[in-house]
């Protein structure tokens, strides 16, 4: 090495040094200037000598050009969200103490990691051999965006780790502003007579979604890490606290506000601890998290779709304020439900300016006897969004004015319908849990087009980036788009009309759209904005039956043998396609070159689980019928046909009760009941559905057993051909499991070259390991394809 590289990495080892005690310690240990001198000089001697200078040096933290938009992170372990405790006292420590040792079915008392619960942005660090290459947001946890360039402008984030070997490492935590830096920043800038920040979680939101680098490093954001995603050539420790003391050793942030409990009480004491010292804090919470601190029984606990069983948010009671309620207005929905909002003199609530607050529905607001003038209490509800808790009676003026829901739409004028939400109980009898109101303009309601369409680009749907509620407001207002389908119509010309719309904006939002047409079939459904379809229940609906043909026509009773979907999900999907309006947009966006891969069998979990019994209960809901009568009319008719045509004596041959048989009598009595009946079966047959072959009373058959059913695989190494997501969704398409590391349960290691320390624990362990040849074969007996994740 020359005298010169020596210099160069001396000063940054010491730059590197200095600024870890200023950032992450708060222990700065040379003056300002003598940084600044040293700084210089790292600066001028990479210039003389640019062969010298690497990505990893402190002067390349805010080096980046202005970038035209972000670039989607596919997250090779997904980032999970932790659940909330709905219970915010003492009590909600002890529900997530209960759930743990029943899940585990243990009474041992649990050891726990207690943690802050950071308000500000999650995101991905991704170091490789110890460097920083990459730092993405955690999007819908499956796909984020790169925000490399913002992110390497904290300073408080090594670019170089210290002491780490590991081939990957990915490093989850929290982006935020501190209070002192957000403070500062608004002081600078309304002595500049330019906008301010809300307040800091928006602040850190905002600085690390700028698209010039040099704007996010003038918001001086901080980090601190929490976690672990994508792992290779490290060996983890055995607790979550153990992980994160390793974390702070290589160099990274970690929060000093943690501790490591015993059982519930525990993490009361924590969370008591915590909330007496919240507003001394110089960043902002709103909450603790409970991790369980084993990494083994982490495991053994799992998740659930989107989060962890192993970790719970535990919030505190939010803040609360008084102030007046000048009116109360009236927001039409995405389906045409109506919204009472309430307008607010500004209060200032946790942080926040609150000028308008949501009051649910008209229930809500006479059961809380709320009045136009009346003093009202707000609170931010999850320490969010602003909610309207109460009113102060002996406050009340004598020109407080009730509240009427309009009978037409303040927006298109239709008529508005009252409509009673029920719930069935398990009793079979139906409880009325409140009142709507719905506009029945439909898509020719303006609010309820806007409604739509900003849905269908939003980020988690069609992810049309740069088409938000403004811009989709001003495209319907002037009537450039009226359904989600128009956006695939728009031309260059018409969008330099809108205002303040350039030629730059106009083109990448064109881009922005032509990207979107390479989607996921799950994604597409969820856009659609079918009313009870969230993003699982459109997982599920991609992944069980494969294609969008069979999603569009599917009768309700089809419907509910998919997982989770109900009777009021299946009714309303099957309304929603049969709908003339809905049917022509959808053709419409198919012949926009929307496209989402081939189609794909119905999943055997579904198509296997169909029998005459089943079908006839509860699917066709004959009164009087019941499980057991189901089971009896299988066995005796065998066939739906004949069950159909059945003669009352031959029902009464059946064994069955006689309200059964007055049931089944009036049921099939009806011509067109009976038509649409023999229909659902047809397309049963259609589906590949029909338990034809199969026994037709009690449970379906067992399944053919996939051919990886049951085997837990670990992947390591890079593979020839396979990408680690590949590999990984081709396992689990035939019945395999994935996890992170190697452990007892494990069956199979497959390696691939550059193979890290899983390799070696699976040779300690006696595991088989194989390589992708061996996996491929072992893969060839299935015809599953990749799931729609």
């Amino acid at each position: 090495m020359t005298a010169v590289a020596q210099r160069i990495d001396q000063l940054r080892k010491e730059i590197e040094r200095h600024d870890h005690s200023y950032y992450v310690l708060d222990a700065p240990t040379i003056p300002d200037a003598e940084y600044d001198k040293l700084f210089r000089e790292l600066q001028a001697l990479e210039t003389q000598h640019p062969k010298q200078l690497t990505p990893d040096s402190p002067t390349q933290r805010v080096a980046g050009r202005v970038l035209e938009g972000f670039a989607p992170v596919k997250h090779v372990v997904p980032m999970l969200s932790i659940e909330t405790e709905t219970d915010k006292e003492a009590s909600g420590a002890i529900n997530f103490d209960t759930k743990v040792k029943s899940a585990l079915g243990t009474n041992e008392e649990i050891e726990y990691s207690c943690e802050l619960k950071f308000d500000g942005l999650a995101i991905n660090l991704r170091y490789e051999h110890g460097v920083l290459v990459q730092a993405a947001t955690r999007g819908d946890g499956e796909t984020g965006e790169d925000v490399t360039q913002n992110i390497r402008t904290i300073h408080s984030i090594p670019l170089r780790l210290t002491g780490c070997t590991a081939e990957v490492l990915e490093v989850r935590g929290e982006a935020y502003m501190s209070r002192k830096d957000f403070n500062h920043y608004n002081d600078t800038q309304r002595a500049l007579g330019l906008p301010t920040l809300v307040n800091p979680r928006n602040g850190a939101a905002g600085s690390i979604r700028q698209l010039d680098p040099q704007l996010a490093a003038e918001r001086h954001l901080s980090f601190f890490a929490y976690g672990l995603g994508e792992v290779q050539g490290w060996t983890l420790p055995a607790t979550h606290s153990a992980t994160l003391d390793a974390l702070q050793s290589f160099g990274l942030p970690v929060c000093e506000d943690r501790a490591v409990v015993l059982g519930p009480q525990g993490l009361i004491d924590f969370h008591t601890r915590i909330h007496e010292k919240r507003d001394s804090l110089p960043f902002d919470i709103d909450g603790v998290v409970y991790k369980v601190n084993s990494l083994d029984l982490q495991r053994q606990l799992g998740k659930r779709y989107r989060d962890p069983k192993w970790a719970i948010a535990h919030k505190y009671p939010p803040q609360e304020e008084m102030t007046l309620l000048l009116d109360i207005d009236v927001q039409v929905g995405r389906t045409g439900v109506l919204t009472p909002v309430a307008r607010l003199q500004d209060v200032f609530v946790d942080g926040t300016t609150v000028r308008n607050a949501t009051l649910h529905n008209e229930d809500q607001i006479n059961l809380k006897d709320i009045r136009i003038g009346d003093t009202v209490i707000v609170r931010r509800a999850g320490d969010v969004i602003p909610e309207i808790v109460g009113m102060v009676k002996e406050r009340r003026p004598e020109n407080a004015r009730k509240f009427v829901m309009p009978k037409e739409c303040p927006v298109c004028g239709a008529h508005v319908v009252k409509i009673e939400k029920t719930k069935k109980l398990k009793t079979k009898n139906q409880v009325t849990e409140g009142t709507a109101y719905r506009c029945i303009g439909g898509l020719s309601c303006p609010a309820q087009r806007k409604q739509a369409i900003i849905h269908f680009a939003s980020r988690r749907a069609m992810n049309i980036d740069g088409l938000g509620e403004k811009l989709v407001n001003q495209l319907v207002d002037s009537s450039l788009i009226e359904t989600p389908s128009g956006i695939y119509r728009l031309k260059f010309n018409q969008l330099i009309q809108v205002e303040r719309m350039g030629e730059l904006s106009a083109n990448n939002l064109l881009k922005a759209i032509e990207a979107s047409k390479q989607t996921s079939l799950s994604r597409f459904i969820f856009a659609l904005g079918i009313p009870e379809v969230g993003e699982g229940t459109a997982k599920d609906l991609a992944n069980f039956l494969g294609s969008l043909d069979r999603v569009e026509k599917a009768y309700p009773e089809v419907l509910e043998y998919i997982p989770n979907i109900g009777q009021e999900a299946a009714s309303a999907i099957h309304e929603f396609f049969s709908d003339s309006h809905n049917r022509k947009v959808l053709k419409e966006l198919r012949e926009s070159g929307i496209s989402w891969g081939e189609d794909r069998p119905v999943d055997i979990r579904v198509s296997s689980q169909p029998t005459l019994a089943n079908f006839i209960y509860p699917r066709l809901k004959i009164i009087g019928v019941a499980e057991g009568g189901a089971e009896k009319l299988a066995a005796h008719f065998n066939e739906l046909k004949k069950l159909v045509s059945a003669s009352k004596q031959d029902l009464l041959s059946a064994s069955i009760s006689k309200n059964a048989v007055d049931g089944v009598v009036k049921y099939f009595g009806d011509l067109k009941q009976c038509e649409y009946v023999l229909r659902v079966e047809e397309q049963l047959r259609e589906f590949g559905m029909h338990w034809d072959g199969r026994p037709s009373t009690g449970r379906p058959e067992t399944r053919e057993r996939l051919p990886l059913e049951g085997m837990v695989f670990v992947l390591t190494g890079t593979m020839p051909n396979l990408s680690r997501e590949e590999a990984k969704n081709s396992i689990e398409d035939a019945g395999g499991k994935v996890t992170g590391s190697v452990s007892a349960k494990t069956n199979y290691v497959v390696a691939g070259e550059n193979s890290g320390s899983k390799l070696q624990d699976a040779i300690k362990l006696g595991i088989t390991i194989i390589d992708e040849k061996k996996l491929l074969g072992m893969l060839s007996t299935t015809g599953q394809l990749t799931l729609d994740i």
